[in-house]
């Protein structure tokens, strides 16, 4: 399951807008709108991670920040547009995917997240640790990265290869290393075996970092 939820707050301020054109003039003196601020922010299962009352308090918060002394107690949002509110907002609660600031009952501007790019991981290891790298590819991949790993567990199901195979599974692995913005290391037991230790090497060779279930005693080169 995946869904979203909404919450809301409004307040009157004022704001105003340095840059105004000639033809918009008056928007560069304060004046007052109803704002009406809307977060919304993803959900991974019914009873939600995030409880409505605690993410409105957190957005109210935010939007209290943002507030600089007006006269006679009038709430001011000083040169803010409603996008500049948005994003600000996004950039002060992690968890909000999209902000939605309405001005009066008319104008709104709508500002998402952008989606970070995954980053590329190749798993290497012996291909007799299939539990083991089954388990840290399902790891990586919940942590939202790009996961390539081997396609078949030689040893692990004992299935015999044809040299020339296993010589096009290797080359083809290392492809996957070059195209990775790092690898991981799955050595139980500190183990790397003459391919995996290839596999550290080439990453080395092309300043790929390495990470390691376990810190071995010899690190290849």
């Amino acid at each position: 399951m995946k869904s979203q939820i909404k919450v809301s707050t409004q307040l009157n301020a004022l704001h105003h807008w340095p840059g105004a054109p000639e033809n918009r003039l008056y928007l560069s003196h304060p004046h007052m709108h109803a704002f009406h601020i809307s977060a919304r922010a993803s959900v991974k299962h019914e009873d939600r991670e995030i409880e409505f009352h605690d993410l409105r308090d957190s957005l109210e918060i935010a939007v209290s920040l943002m507030l600089i002394g007006g006269k006679r107690g009038v709430l001011d949002l000083g040169p803010r547009s409603c996008e500049t509110i948005g994003r600000e907002i996004l950039e002060t609660l992690h968890q909000v995917d999209q902000v939605e600031v309405r001005e009066d009952e008319g104008c709104e501007a709508i500002v998402t997240r952008t989606p970070v790019k995954p980053q590329i991981v190749t798993v290497c290891g012996s291909t007799k640790f299939k539990n083991e790298t089954i388990e840290v590819v399902q790891t990586l991949t919940s942590e939202g990265h790009l996961v390539l790993a081997v396609g078949f567990f030689g040893h692990a199901d004992k299935i015999e290869m044809e040299p020339s195979l296993k010589e096009h599974l290797d080359q083809l692995h290392l492809r996957k290393i070059d195209a990775s913005d790092w690898i991981y290391v799955v050595n139980p037991g500190g183990y790397i075996g003459s391919s995996t230790a290839n596999e550290i090497e080439h990453a080395h060779s092309i300043g790929i970092p390495v990470i390691y279930l376990e810190t071995p005693e010899h690190v290849p080169a």
